[in-house]
């Protein structure tokens, strides 16, 4: 089988994963917002919607605190919900909340398709390599949680695996191309989530060690290169600085809170917390840490951005003042980092595989058991008794 039907296999048979244990409605107070935001778009032509998301909520127009860019993303998919409401009878509202549930569905698919690209093309591992870390990523992390709701951090982690793939392509003569493939991919992340700017220096190193190593050291190709990544970066980011004024009446304010949480308790949460813990909800992120040494002489600079964007953020999100990701599943802002601690688990593979295999193979079944709740249950039945019970202090 050549590589390209391997490669579509695996798509298709992710996404029907995610379809079989999707719930096919939208149950997080993000989701909510960002498909408010994405009906107002369609329907009025605005970006303020009426309707309340919580109980909290006053009465008259609402803003979006989340990105523009996922709402924006959801448009075809709340057409083709109107469109089969029209063609079955279906009521409208049920019928686009079903399709654009399915959109992290798609992009999560894609994320584990483009694993196994990196896997097979960047890093030069087998096939039956790159199916193991794209299974170790799709169905035993939290991102098989998160392909059944309407949230950011799907998107944002395609979009920033596919800058990372892009930026990654060592073929100097497609350098350019290359390069403004990468920033258009960070700005559509950065759309999403502007948090995902953090891994703006991790980018600039990498082109910097590039640049370093190359026979002719011209400044201004390397000036010349930036800038070709920095521009759709630059673009987005004035189209954001817009929207915000037009919410807000401040092109920097984006209506979430700011950082006033306690550094150390969200590391510490982040990390190892019974309900929170990185390693707990993923298990093969352990080996992923344990691959840093061989990856590290294997591929040194991809090893420094994949480290920068988990470091940078980790201590980012472990400042936030809701470092827990609010009443969800896991560390749910961290799942934008875990493709950069499942995929250097291929160089332990690569070079202790007898000794290794069967850890990691324990590992992986172990990530799938404990995602299978979360997809089997409706945990947010749960979350709401908590937020019954304790109000918005339940996630805590």
């Amino acid at each position: 089988m050549t590589k390209s039907k391997i490669y579509l296999t695996l798509l298709l048979f992710f996404f029907a994963i995610y379809v079989l244990t999707g719930q096919g409605s939208i149950q997080s107070e993000e989701g909510k917002t960002l498909f408010l935001l994405t009906q107002a778009m369609v329907e009025n032509q605005t970006l303020s919607f009426s309707d309340g998301v919580s109980l909290e909520d006053d009465s008259g127009p609402h803003y979006s605190k989340y990105g523009l860019g996922a709402s924006v993303l959801a448009i075809p998919f709340y057409l083709l919900g109107k469109l089969i409401s029209l063609l079955l009878g279906i009521e409208a509202s049920l019928a686009t909340q079903f399709t654009v549930s399915m959109i992290n569905a798609v992009l999560t698919a894609l994320s584990c398709g483009k694993v196994f690209l990196f896997a097979t093309e960047r890093f030069k591992f087998s096939s039956r390599t790159a199916w193991v870390l794209a299974m170790g990523f799709g169905l035993s992390t939290i991102a098989w949680y998160y392909s059944e709701d309407f949230m950011n951090e799907p998107a944002t982690t395609f979009f920033l695996l596919s800058a990372v793939y892009w930026m990654t392509d060592h073929d100097s003569e497609r350098r350019e191309l290359n390069l403004l493939w990468a920033g258009i991919f960070l700005a559509l992340a950065v759309s999403c989530r502007v948090s995902t700017l953090v891994a703006v220096p991790g980018f600039i190193l990498y082109q910097g060690l590039v640049w370093a190593e190359s026979k002719e050291k011209s400044m201004q190709d390397l000036f010349s290169h930036l800038l070709r990544f920095a521009m759709p970066v630059i673009t987005i980011l004035t189209l954001l600085m817009i929207y915000n004024y037009s919410r807000f009446a401040d092109p920097f304010a984006t209506g979430d809170e700011t950082f006033r949480g306690r550094f150390l308790l969200g590391l510490f949460g982040i990390l190892f917390s019974p309900g929170k813990s990185l390693f707990l909800f993923n298990p093969l992120t352990l080996f992923g840490c344990l691959a840093w040494l061989p990856f590290l002489r294997a591929q040194r600079k991809t090893a420094l951005l994949f480290g920068w964007l988990i470091v940078s953020h980790l201590l980012l999100f472990s400042s936030w003042y809701s470092w827990q990701g609010g009443m969800s599943w896991g560390p749910r802002l961290m799942l934008v980092v875990l493709p950069y601690l499942i995929l250097p688990i291929g160089f332990l593979l690569r070079e202790y595989m007898q000794a290794i295999k069967l850890p990691i193979i324990i590992a992986l079944i172990a990530g799938v058991l404990i995602q299978l709740p979360s997809v089997t249950v409706n945990i947010s039945r749960y979350y709401y008794e908590m937020s019954q019970k304790f109000g918005s202090n339940g996630h805590d």
